[in-house]
């Protein structure tokens, strides 16, 4: 075998042996080319060393370690947010937004791996929220990640202009960057066109959560509002407002669950399935307290927004509000025939006395038993 067919050889090997372990190929690649050059083609250390492109590595690995401290840092989870916001609402416009987002950052200087894999989890977590065929969005991500893999600062656009000025073709990056371009762009909208893209274009992502309130209205069980978890653990970009003093579980999650909660009302979403049963935590949040301005809001542009009162009817509450006058004030908003006792837990701000806390509110003994387990005993359909 020629030392050129050993060569090849050891690359396949190096690739093969990525595809099933854990091993780090560059080094990998790196021992077999010293045990290719040095032991098998009785080449000096000097010039094995000598073939290694100190300037591409450090070109790369300074994009790389760029990019890498921009998504660690959330500046590429807001790009992307902020990319899907200008779509003011319209699905089909979503995952043509993400194809240029990620041909935009490919060709910036990460190039087409890095980025999908940037890009791709927040990609398609806004798929699933805004009911998007998954493949359809990875068809747009992949395909716009490779679009600007050629670029003339990405690491494939780098070593293949590189590789073609060796062999005299030069001058030709941003032809080959603009019809790698076109290719990538012509696969990924033939695919958004086959997997129904332009249909996207018939609904707003404000009523992406319709299929959900299908489904339990199918169910006929009733669905638990919880706010987020810590916003660091499911939102790619957490509220600095919030995380700076802890006001994640004392503000933050009232203020998701008040307008998450608000949406479904102004939306009709309650109304159009009424079978469904929604418990929205933490007392409703600053619902009932806001209940007035959401009914003076409605009157003021009744053909912009559904009533919201008749969506308010048909929620139930939980009693985590640490404060017996509040709790009394849901009540009085609600009815006590709609709280159920809450509890919060695993969480550390959790209500240690549940029981306790419901007596201190001064309810009758009929309303009281109602809160601790009646009115959940015919919501859940259980039998004493």
């Amino acid at each position: 075998m020629t030392l050129a067919e050993i060569s090849l050889g050891a690359l396949i090997l190096a690739i093969a042996v990525s595809c099933v372990s854990q091993m780090n190929v560059g080094v990998l690649a790196l021992a077999l080319a010293w045990i290719v050059g040095v032991f098998i083609g009785g080449m000096r250390v000097e010039d094995v060393i000598g073939t290694f492109p100190v300037s591409l590595f450090l070109m790369l690995t300074g994009v790389t370690l760029l990019f890498s401290q921009a998504q660690l840092n959330g500046t590429l989870d807001r790009v992307a947010h902020r990319a899907v916001r200008l779509c003011r609402g319209n699905v089909g416009l979503i995952p043509i937004m993400f194809f240029v987002l990620a041909c935009g950052v490919a060709s910036l200087g990460p190039g087409n791996v890095s980025t999908a894999a940037m890009l791709a989890p927040v990609a398609m977590a806004v798929a699933g929220r805004a009911s998007i065929p998954a493949f359809l969005m990875a068809i747009m991500v992949g395909n716009g990640a490779q679009a600007g893999s050629l670029s003339p600062v990405a690491p494939t656009g780098i070593i293949v202009n590189a590789l073609m000025t060796k062999i005299g073709l030069t001058g030709h990056e941003l032809w080959n960057y603009w019809t790698n371009l076109s290719a990538h762009a012509a696969v990924a909208f033939a695919g958004y066109l086959m997997f129904g893209g332009i249909k996207l274009f018939r609904r707003s992502y404000a009523r992406a959560a319709q299929p959900v309130g299908a489904a339990a209205a199918v169910s006929a069980a009733p669905v638990g509002h919880v706010a987020s978890p810590p916003a660091e653990t499911i939102d790619p970009v957490p509220d600095e407002r919030l995380t700076a003093y802890g006001l994640v579980s004392a503000v933050g999650r009232v203020t998701d669950t008040t307008i998450a909660i608000a949406r479904l009302l102004y939306s009709g979403h309650l109304t159009r399935y009424p079978d469904v049963k929604l418990v929205i935590s933490h007392g409703g949040a600053a619902l009932p307290m806001v209940l007035g301005r959401l009914r003076r809001s409605f009157a003021t542009a009744p053909a912009q927004n559904k009533n919201p009162m008749e969506g308010f009817k048909k929620l139930y509450f939980d009693t985590i509000v640490y404060d017996a006058a509040t709790l009394r004030f849901v009540c009085e908003q609600a009815g006590v025939d709609k709280v159920v006792m809450g509890t919060d837990l695993p969480f550390t701000i959790a209500e240690p006395e549940p029981v306790t806390f419901i007596d201190e509110a001064g309810f009758s003994a009929s309303e009281r038993d109602a809160i601790l387990g009646g009115t959940a005993a015919k919501l859940f359909g259980v039998r004493s």
